[in-house]
């Protein structure tokens, strides 16, 4: 089976991101409006309903700035092209086998923790500075590697192709 298409991949993650952002506008609104309301002026000193409806638009809002700027970033991304004996870094798409499966993994720079269709393959958005993603930056095809668990469990990962 070939491997997914790099680009058609990064306008799916375009298209998840722009998703996300959408319904984070929305509740970035919604808690702009119970921040204001009427009904959130605090009744007493112990009252911290519109205060913390405000902490949360607050948050909503940065947090809608930092996918606006990584969609920018991917449409303006230019893609290194790995070879067969290429070293893994942002921008690559890695293929990697476990135990039990094996999967497509995209290195970005940023972000991630989401997966994403690309044609028939399902892939794997990863920041190049999680657990799984600095473990893969620098490794090549045919290399194996350990990789700790969350849950304390150790699991064994071959790296099957950069592309």
């Amino acid at each position: 089976m070939s491997p997914p298409d790099k680009k058609a991949l990064v306008q799916s993650i375009i298209r998840r991101l722009e998703a996300d952002l959408e319904v984070l506008v929305d509740s970035a609104k919604a808690a702009h409006d119970a921040a204001t309301h009427e009904e959130s002026k605090a009744e007493d000193k112990y009252d911290t309903r519109g205060l913390e409806a405000s902490y949360l638009a607050g948050a909503q809002a940065k947090r809608a700035f930092e996918i606006q700027s990584m969609i920018q970033e991917y449409k303006l991304m230019s893609f290194e092209d790995f070879g067969p004996d290429a070293s893994a870094a942002a921008t690559a798409l890695v293929e990697i086998a476990t135990e039990d499966k094996a999967s497509w993994n995209f290195l970005a720079f940023r972000g991630g923790g989401f997966r994403v269709r690309a044609g028939t393959h399902e892939v794997q958005v990863i920041s190049v500075t999680s657990p799984l993603g600095s473990e893969l930056v620098g490794r090549r095809a045919g290399d194996f590697f350990e990789l700790n668990l969350p849950n304390g469990q150790k699991r064994e990962v071959d790296v099957r192709q950069v592309l």
